[in-house]
C-alpha cells in the first residue's frame, strides 16, 4: 500500500480490448480498488485503502496545477498520455503514465503540480551534432576504412548514372546526393569506440542550458562513451545515403514509394504498403522519433541525417535521444545496449516526474 505509485506503459493499451472491454479501464478500475481486484486481505491494522487515478499533464496549456479535491473521475484515458517531446525531450516519444495516490494522502492535498511544458523541442542535430563524426563498418569482406571509402565513392558514381534515368529521384535530391559523393572522407575517429573519442567544442548549438547542463558531466571532459558504428552490407550504406540526401533536401524522411527501384531490398512484399517506413531518417531539425529497443535488430528506423557518415545511430546518439546523461556508460553486447537504451523511459522525463512525486511526499 504505498503512498504513491506510477505507472508507464504504450498507448496502445488504451485503445485494447479484452472481451470487449477496453482493458485500460479494467486496469484504472484495479488500481483504484487493489485489495478488490487481488481479493487479498490487508494486514491487520494497515487498513484498506483505495487509490485515487491522476494525470502529470495539464489538460489546458493554461494550468500547472490539478485540484484534487475536484477529483480524478473526470478524466478520459487519452489525458494520460504523456508526449515527451512538449516536455523538453529531443524525441517524439508518447506513452501513457498514471500517478496512483493513496486515497488519505490525496484527501489532505489540495491541489497536484503538474509538468511544464517546454516552449520548443529539442531537435536530433542540437543533441547529436557534438559528437565526433564517424563512419559505418562494412558486414561484409574487409572492413578498412579505404574499404569503405571505395565502396561509397566509386559504386557510388557509377549508381549515380542509373538514378538519373530514375523518375523517383527529384532533380534537387540528385543534386544533393552528387555533392555529398564529391565530399565524402574517412572520419578522424574512423568507426568510433567504447570510450575516448574527443567530441566537437560547440557543444548542442542552440540547445537549452537545462538540458546541456543534464547531458554533461565535468568529469569526463571533452569525451564520450558508447560511440561506436555497427556494420551494413554495402546495399543498405547506398540506401542511407540516399535516405539521408532526400530527407535533408524534401525535409521529410522518405517511404518505400520514394525510394528508386534501384534500391529496393530483396523482399517480396516491400511495395505492399506494409513496409512504408522500413527505413527512417531521423531528421536534424525535428525531435527523433520513438527510440525502441527494435534498433538493436538493425539500423533502417534510425538512419543518421548526415549522409556524408552513411550510417545508423550509435548507442551513444541514441541515448541523447533518450536523454540518458553522457556519463551513463552501457555494458554487454551492442544489441544490448540498444535494447537498453529503447526500453527505458526518457531519463530528463523521469526527473520532471519523480520531483512531482517528491513534493507530494515531502
Amino acid at each position: 500500500q504505498p503512498l504513491v505509485f506510477v505507472m508507464e506503459n504504450v498507448k496502445g493499451m488504451l485503445s485494447a480490448k479484452v472481451d470487449g472491454k477496453l482493458i485500460f479501464d479494467s486496469i484504472r478500475e484495479d488500481l483504484q480498488d487493489p485489495f478488490k481486484a487481488t481479493k487479498v486481505q490487508p494486514d491487520t491494522g494497515r487498513g484498506k485503502h483505495k487509490y485515487k487515478i491522476f494525470s502529470f499533464v495539464p489538460q489546458d496549456g493554461s494550468l500547472d496545477l490539478f485540484s484534487l479535491q475536484a477529483g480524478d473521475s473526470e478524466l478520459k484515458p487519452r489525458d494520460f498520455i504523456i508526449r515527451a517531446e512538449e516536455y523538453g525531450v529531443p524525441q517524439a516519444r508518447h506513452r501513457v503514465i498514471l500517478l496512483g495516490i493513496r486515497e488519505d494522502v490525496a484527501d489532505g492535498l489540495a491541489s497536484l503540480q503538474l509538468l511544464h511544458r517546454s516552449k520548443a523541442a529539442p531537435t536530433v542535430e542540437q543533441v547529436i551534432s557534438d559528437l565526433p563524426k564517424l563512419r559505418s563498418k562494412l558486414s561484409k569482406g574487409e572492413d578498412s576504412p579505404e574499404n569503405w571509402l571505395e565502396v561509397v565513392s566509386n559504386p557510388g558514381k557509377k549508381l549515380m548514372k542509373n538514378l538519373a534515368k530514375d523518375a523517383h529521384v527529384p532533380d534537387t535530391v540528385y543534386d544533393n546526393l552528387e555533392r555529398t559523393l564529391a565530399k565524402v572522407k574517412i572520419p578522424r575517429d574512423n568507426t568510433g569506440g567504447l570510450y575516448g573519442l574527443r567530441k566537437a567544442d560547440n557543444f548542442n548549438k542552440g540547445l537549452n542550458s537545462t538540458l546541456k547542463q543534464w547531458y554533461d558531466d565535468t568529469r569526463l571532459g571533452k569525451y564520450v562513451v558508447n560511440h561506436e558504428s555497427r556494420g551494413h552490407i554495402t546495399a543498405d550504406l547506398y540506401r542511407y545515403m540516399y535516405y539521408s540526401n532526400y530527407a535533408a533536401v524534401i525535409s521529410e524522411s522518405p517511404t518505400s514509394h520514394n525510394l528508386p527501384k534501384l534500391l529496393y531490398p530483396n523482399h517480396a512484399n516491400f511495395t505492399s504498403g506494409k513496409f512504408a517506413d522500413r527505413f527512417r531518417v531521423q531528421l536534424a531539425d525535428r525531435p527523433g522519433t520513438t527510440v525502441t529497443s527494435h534498433i538493436s535488430k538493425d539500423g533502417h528506423y534510425f538512419i543518421h541525417y548526415d549522409p556524408k557518415q552513411c550510417r545508423s545511430l550509435t548507442v551513444r546518439e541514441a541515448a541523447r535521444i533518450q536523454t540518458f546523461p553522457d556519463n551513463y556508460f552501457f555494458v554487454g553486447k551492442r544489441a544490448q545496449q540498444y535494447v537498453q537504451v529503447g526500453n527505458a523511459v526518457p531519463p530528463f522525463l523521469a526527473e520532471q516526474l519523480a520531483r512531482i512525486v517528491n513534493d507530494l511526499l515531502s
